[in-house]
C-alpha cells in the first residue's frame, strides 16, 4: 500500500469516502489520495469502513444489489460478518440479473460463503407476479 492507514489525515479519508459515496458534500481529493492507487484507495476505504462498523456497539447495514458487487466488497463482508457480533446486515440480490453463467456462480458462491456463518440467515423471497409476490420461502 502506498501509504498506511495510520499515516492518512482525517481529510484524506473523508475525501475518499466521498469520492466513492454521494454524501452531499464536496471536497477536493488530497495529494496524498491522487498519489495513490486504485487497489490502496479500495483497501483504505475497507479498512476505514470496518474500523468504523466494528467500534460501534450496534449496528444494521442494507446492501442492495450484491450481485453487482466486486470481490474486494464481499472480502468486506465476509470480514465483517465473522468479527462484529454486534452487526445486523441485510443483502439482497437477485441472480437473473446477471448477464452470464460465470457470474451467476460467483454470486451463489459468495452467498453461500455468507450463509455458512452461524449468524447468517437466508430468507427467499419468490417471483414477483403482477406486481405482488407469487410464493415466499423462509
Amino acid at each position: 500500500m502506498d501509504k498506511t492507514f495510520s499515516a492518512l489525515t482525517i481529510q484524506d479519508v473523508l475525501c475518499l469516502v466521498h469520492s466513492n459515496m454521494d454524501l452531499g458534500i464536496t471536497a477536493p481529493l488530497t495529494k496524498s489520495i491522487q498519489e495513490m492507487s486504485i487497489v490502496a484507495r479500495s483497501q483504505i476505504l475497507s479498512k476505514f469502513l470496518f474500523h468504523l462498523i466494528s467500534s460501534q456497539e450496534r449496528c444494521v447495514i442494507f446492501i442492495d444489489d450484491v450481485q453487482f458487487l466486486d470481490q474486494p466488497s464481499w472480502k468486506l463482508i465476509e470480514k465483517l460478518t465473522r468479527r462484529c457480533p454486534h452487526l445486523c446486515m441485510f443483502l439482497a440480490g437477485d441472480s437473473s440479473k446477471l448477464q452470464n453463467a460465470k457470474s451467476v456462480d460467483q454470486f451463489n458462491k459468495q452467498m453461500k460463503k455468507i450463509n455458512k456463518s452461524k449468524r447468517a440467515n437466508e430468507i427467499k423471497v419468490g417471483e414477483r407476479s403482477g406486481g405482488g409476490l407469487r410464493k415466499t420461502r423462509i
